[in-house]
């Protein structure tokens, strides 16, 4: 059975490290990276099987940065319904400078994530974790980041993949509350070829309307642009940013959006929560034509709202932030695990959320929009690709947020947990109407992780493996990956990566 191949992009903005073998340290952070594909085919079997059925195989291409060489791993990889996998970048390529993308390819729908872990053992960073782009997510001639910065602890790595099967050219347009705007040169990208660049690498070669450069430090948002070579056609591309402490250990990345949307939601929104007490910033950045008019509603895990922002109104490309500590809501958000709704007056905007500990962890997660409808008769489903749960606390365990983003109480919301093997291990209920949780209110949150729905194996007390999450209404999903580490004031290290809405069904 031949099946038209389906695609996802992954941008690669460090290098790898091959196991076992050192590797040059990486300027970024003064350290070497593993660098793993971790895929999830979250597709069932066919019933009945087709009399010339074949197991669904996927195919990785890897593409350095500015190069015209392609370096395919050329033997199919077998990847049954519900089976998961990861792929060990270093040991695919076996070269430890390689910065660039990667195109899956597969026989059926794949979703992917790129996860990156420092191999200091003594003193070890933040791991890193940003999820793969369908096509249908590629912006045709605009993406945006709502947040870049270029000081002594963040220089934001820029990563600008052409999906075009032709040469392009991008613009840099960089926006500041504090200095205006400021605009790069075109710049030129092979076709499916990468950009990768530190914010304060192209602010040097950015100018404004007087013909005058940015001064750092700088902090503020980011419009890349992109063009047919030889004219002004838009072309698709897709944009991802990293941030790696400098004389620190955090670490995070996030994706650029192609758009936005007037409703945007946060699950992780809260204001010094628990005894390191974990608080949430959100950077908006006005997508539209018009000024917007932007404001914040936070809402506790009843569903009640228990505060709401002032307003500020955002310049198109401009970016403004807003903290769920900010004085005027401090007194209703203190001490309380929140879920956030930005809301602009009409204006399309997109978001970025950053979570901060006293206790070392700073993470970074896109704003949500509303995901698109369910199938009929189906549930919505939110797939995680990679799901760890290290039986050590200084491995890697991840925690799942999941938001309701419906106007209605969610009654069925289960979380399906998968090994990398494809067997269901466990099915953790987080709302339903008949039962203990009971439901999960309009705009409110609730969490899960391997441990709490005992999907560990009972002899490593160890998870792998992928998560579908069911609901009966829309939601949304965040996944923080965390290790416990005693690295100087550092305890605790992690960033976040967003769910994926899937809606498919294979015909066969």
């Amino acid at each position: 059975m031949k099946r038209a191949l389906r695609m996802v992009v992954l941008l690669m903005l460090l290098g790898v490290l091959v196991t076992p073998g050192p590797a040059p340290a990486n300027a970024a952070g003064k350290t070497t990276w593993t660098s793993v594909v971790a895929y999830f085919n979250p597709n069932p079997e066919p019933d009945p099987l087709p009399p010339d059925y074949t197991e669904p195989v996927l195919n990785v291409l890897f593409l350095q940065q500015g190069s015209t060489s392609r370096r395919e791993l050329l033997n199919d990889i077998e990847i049954k319904p519900y089976q998961s996998g990861t792929l060990l970048v270093g040991n695919v390529l076996r070269d430890p400078n390689f910065t660039g993308g990667a195109v899956i390819s597969a026989t059926v729908p794949v979703l992917a994530v790129y996860k990156q872990v420092s191999t200091e053992t003594k003193e070890p960073y933040s791991p890193i974790l940003y999820t793969s782009f369908a096509l249908s997510d590629a912006g045709l001639g605009t993406f945006y980041l709502p947040n870049v910065q270029a000081n002594q602890a963040y220089d934001t790595r820029i990563g600008v993949q052409n999906v075009e099967s032709l040469q392009i050219e991008v613009v840099l347009r960089f926006y500041s509350e504090e200095q205006g705007e400021f605009v790069t040169a075109r710049k030129p990208l092979y076709n499916q070829r990468t950009l990768v660049i530190n914010a304060s690498d192209a602010l040097k070669e950015a100018y404004n309307g007087a013909m005058q450069q940015p001064s750092l430090p700088f902090r503020g948002s980011l419009v890349v642009q992109a063009f047919r070579a030889g004219n002004d056609d838009p072309a698709r591309l897709v944009v991802v940013a990293q941030e790696i402490q400098g004389g620190g250990r955090r670490a995070y990345a996030f994706e650029g959006v192609n758009g936005g949307d007037s409703w945007l939601f946060m699950p992780n929104a809260m204001c010094e929560m628990g005894d390191n007490k974990m608080s949430a910033e959100m950077m908006v950045q006005n997508v539209g034509a018009g000024d917007a008019t932007v404001w914040v509603e936070y809402y506790s895990a009843a569903g009640d709202l228990v505060a709401t922002s002032p307003t500020a109104v955002i310049t198109p490309g401009y970016n403004h932030r807003f903290d769920a500590c900010d004085e005027a809501v401090y007194a209703q958000t203190r001490g309380q695990g929140l879920s956030a709704v930005i809301h602009s007056d009409g204006e399309p905007i997109a978001a970025l959320g950053k979570v901060r500990s006293d206790d070392g962890l700073m993470t970074a997660y896109t704003g949500l929009r509303m995901p698109g409808a369910a199938l009929p008769g189906q549930p919505y489903r939110t797939v995680l690709p990679y799901v760890e749960w290290s039986p050590k606390s200084t491995g890697l365990r991840t925690y799942l947020t999941i938001m309701n983003v419906s106007n209605q109480p969610a009654t069925d919301v289960r979380v399906l947990y998968y090994g990398s093997g494809g067997v269901l291990e466990s099915s953790h209920w987080v709302a339903r109407s008949d039962a203990q949780p009971g439901p999960l209110a309009p705009y409110a949150r609730r969490t899960s992780n391997p441990g709490a729905a005992r999907a560990l194996n009972p002899d490593t007390n160890h998870f792998a493996g992928a998560v579908i999450v069911e609901s009966d209404q829309p939601v949304v999903v965040v996944a923080r990956v965390q290790r416990t580490v005693g690295t100087g004031s550092y305890s605790t290290l992690g960033d976040e990566y967003n769910g994926i809405p899937y809606a498919e069904i294979l015909e066969y």
